[in-house]
């Protein structure tokens, strides 16, 4: 379970530990990583990261709105970068239509963001199956790879919204991602 292994030859497996008579090349868990400064994602072995993802507050969701926003800041508290494009995220909601209605989204403003939003990459939606308390649908968003790093004590901002091709309102009371305490409404 260490990080070298004695085979024919005596190696390294970093950032993998010792499988039996050769270094792992993939994992399923953290525990197949050399140490907690590494982390398991996607079958492989990377920097373990440390962010803080702090929800802001914007002015302009209420909790019944055509347009649903939410204002983001992402905080590097590790020590070393952080590739942008390794980093996801979802905002759940509910959805309170049937049929086909489909959704867009926007980015309305990034700061620290190199390419500002050209750079974040927006959707998909999804139903949520099995649906959790207060979301029965996802909006997913992420960085392209030319978002670069973000540098450790470095962050952030970006604002992102979303609406229902026939402009119809969501209803975010409730809703896993809307915080009402945080927002005020004009």
């Amino acid at each position: 379970g260490t990080g070298t292994c004695v085979t024919s030859a005596t190696s390294s497996c970093t950032p993998y530990i010792c499988g039996t008579n050769a270094c792992k090349t993939t994992c399923a868990t953290a525990a197949d990583c050399i140490s907690a400064a590494y982390m398991c994602s996607g079958g492989v072995c990377i920097q373990a990261v440390n962010i803080t993802v702090k929800l802001l507050e914007p002015t302009s969701s209420p909790a019944t709105s055509e347009w649903l926003y939410f204002d983001l800041e992402i905080i590097n508290n590790g020590s070393s970068a952080v590739p942008l494009s390794q980093l996801t995220g979802k905002y759940w909601y509910t959805w309170e239509d049937t049929g086909s209605i489909t959704q867009a989204a926007a980015c309305t403003f990034a700061n620290g963001l190199t390419g500002s939003c050209s750079n974040i990459v927006l959707g998909p939606f999804a139903a949520l199956s099995p649906v959790r308390t207060g979301a029965d649908h996802s909006f997913q968003f992420g960085f392209a790879a030319a978002a670069g790093s973000l540098a450790a004590g470095a962050n952030i901002s970006f604002e992102l919204g979303f609406h229902k091709n026939d402009w119809t309102n969501y209803v975010q009371t409730g809703d896993y991602s809307f915080n009402a305490a945080s927002r005020s409404e004009e």
